[in-house]
């Protein structure tokens, strides 16, 4: 019988347990909050993408129709595949969905795995800081500059997506290597998904 499930032990160590039911409920709050932000970010994601959709279609309904050409179609079109690629890798991260050989590392067991996954989340967070640095060098170059067929639209957009989507790879990517480091303590891979068809780590 489980120590804290009985009306015996509440009653007996009440403090124990309201403190192992907190312990439960900060991660629960926790795990919502993380849902909340990936959701909101995924619709970010589906906003670029619905955007990029819908400038393509109509260019191409103008110019069948009317044959006429759409000018800022083509360049907001432009602005919305950037979107799209960087803010759809951070979601492709948080499955595990990014291509990869595997051959190597589905070959390694135990410990020598756990270093293997550490040593390429390391080296991604060094690339992503790379995007990021370089990303936010171009917004100084660009500076007031504006799209050409769209006054209003400034061309730092361009690299804004790259520097949310890196920072959002980046939080998973330590979450990579936190798990990565587990394995290199416990030496058990079990658990987490390793397999060629499911690069890691994958959330359920």
């Amino acid at each position: 019988m489980h120590p804290y499930g009985t009306a015996l032990n509440r009653t007996l160590c009440p403090g124990l347990f309201h403190k192992k039911k907190n312990k439960f409920g900060g991660r629960l709050k926790l795990k919502k909050a993380i849902k909340c932000f990936n959701t909101i970010y995924d619709l970010v994601g589906l906003f670029f993408l619905i955007g990029l959709i819908l400038c393509c279609l109509l260019q191409v309904l103008a110019r069948f129709t009317d044959s006429l050409t759409i000018v800022w179609t083509d360049e907001l079109a432009g602005y919305m595949m950037v979107g799209c690629c960087f803010i759809g890798s951070g979601t492709a991260m948080r499955y595990g969905g990014h291509l990869g050989a595997y051959f190597l590392r589905d070959r390694v067991k135990g410990r020598a795995c756990g270093v293997l996954l550490l040593f390429n989340a390391l080296v991604m967070l060094v690339i992503f800081a790379i995007f990021i640095y370089g990303a936010m060098q171009e917004i100084k170059l660009v500076g007031p500059n504006v799209a050409v067929s769209m006054p209003w639209l400034r061309q730092i957009w361009l690299y804004i997506p790259l520097i949310i989507g890196s920072i959002y790879m980046s939080l998973y990517t330590i979450r990579d290597a936190v798990i990565a480091a587990r394995i290199i303590k416990t030496g058990n891979t079990d658990g987490y998904r390793t397999g060629f068809s499911s690069p890691f780590p994958a959330e359920e």
